[in-house]
């Protein structure tokens, strides 16, 4: 099953990449910064066969809700957050409401070190998915 679940991990992340690039999207173009799920790329249903739902923080940070793989990991959460080339957490300084105009050189993706459940994902996790991220927003909707 472990091969299998990591497999379909790796279907999750890709399905991510919409969200990612619309977030990237609106930090790079300057406009103002829409606040938590309001970057245009959530849902809280489905999104495809894995992804239960999408949420967003006013930085920018997604939340990835697993579905349809097992008891175990069903209602769990991948995260992805973005950095500088830095390698600052790329948009902490954004408050919504206010000019982003910054680039995002990378995304870490993993787990947050708050949700201590989704901690059960890490090792099924593609190797460059590995990271304990710190969450600073507040996710919605």
């Amino acid at each position: 099953m472990k091969q299998q679940r990591g497999f379909t991990l790796t279907e999750l992340i890709l399905a991510a990449s919409g969200c990612r690039s619309q977030v990237t999207d609106v930090w790079a173009s300057g406009r103002s910064i829409p606040g938590a799920g309001n970057f245009g790329c959530e849902s809280s249903s489905a999104t495809s066969k894995y992804v239960g739902g999408i949420r967003t923080t006013q930085h920018g940070e997604v939340q990835l809700t697993v579905q349809n793989m097992d008891a175990a990991t069903n209602g769990l959460h991948l995260y992805l957050k973005p950095f500088d080339a830095s390698g600052n957490a790329a948009i902490e300084q954004g408050k919504p409401g206010t000019v982003a105009n910054r680039q995002i050189a990378r995304w870490d993706c993993g787990v947050a070190i708050a949700d201590t459940a989704s901690r059960a994902l890490i090792n099924d996790l593609p190797a460059t998915c590995r990271t304990m991220l710190d969450i600073t927003g507040t996710f919605a909707p």
